[in-house]
């Protein structure tokens, strides 16, 4: 695969079909940037670097939520949480 979008605040790289399905969860869930053709911030580019599809994988995993919908999925409190220790990790590193 050759992902060309991030899901930043959840420091997960999509495809294209993905990226799409995700920008209607809304950008509190999920906020799509590009790789290529959008600006970055550095605390952005350091969730990126500090999250990961396999650590966020993990955590679904461990949090029994791999086979809910895409939206029960991202608006679960363990992934709201995910979001909100991943934010302040990445801020933490700055």
């Amino acid at each position: 695969p050759d992902p060309q979008w991030a899901s930043v605040n959840n420091g997960i790289f999509l495809c294209l079909a993905c990226s799409g399905r995700h920008r209607s969860l809304g950008v509190h869930l999920s906020f799509v940037r590009s790789l290529l053709m959008d600006a970055w911030k550095p605390e952005q580019l350091r969730a990126m670097e500090l999250g990961g599809n396999l650590r966020f994988r993990k955590m679904l995993e461990e949090c029994n939520l791999s086979g809910l919908r895409l939206e029960e999925k991202y608006a679960a409190p363990a992934v709201v949480e995910y979001r909100h220790r991943l934010k302040d990790e990445a801020a933490a590193v700055g």
